[in-house]
């Protein structure tokens, strides 16, 4: 039986104490689309994800990121926020996973704006704010 790295990675997500309670899927939009788009897009997370390292957010922080994909023929925005009325260490492990989620639930790309912690928002399509 071969496996491949997506279906194993949303497995564990099922199973991760960090996946978004309040994850909103878009109805509208672009799409990830075929699997080599979905493949570039969780690419994509983990390199933006390592690049900000471990870093401090204080309340309401949020770095956000617009990268060019499919060829130039499309684009996805990365984004992650502390909702706590609290400082917070983002590790690279806990970016990957929440953005990652939203690829592998959300066909049209999603966000998080409610929960009390992080807040994450992956959104492909053809353009970023």
């Amino acid at each position: 039986m071969r496996l491949n790295a997506s279906a194993i990675l949303a497995g564990l997500l099922a199973f991760s104490p960090l996946v978004s309670a309040e994850l909103v899927c878009y109805d509208g939009g672009g799409t990830w689309g075929a699997e080599p788009w979905v493949i570039e897009a969780l690419t994509l997370i983990d390199g933006w994800c390592e690049s900000l390292g471990r870093r401090f957010f204080p309340p309401n922080h949020q770095e956000k990121r617009c990268y060019d994909a499919q060829n130039g023929k499309a684009k996805v925005q990365l984004r992650m926020k502390n909702g706590r009325s609290s400082d917070q260490i983002l590790e690279p492990s806990t970016c990957k996973t929440l953005l990652q989620e939203i690829v592998h639930r959300c066909d049209r790309g999603g966000r998080d704006d409610t929960t009390d912690g992080w807040r994450p928002r992956a959104d492909p399509g053809s353009g970023c704010d």
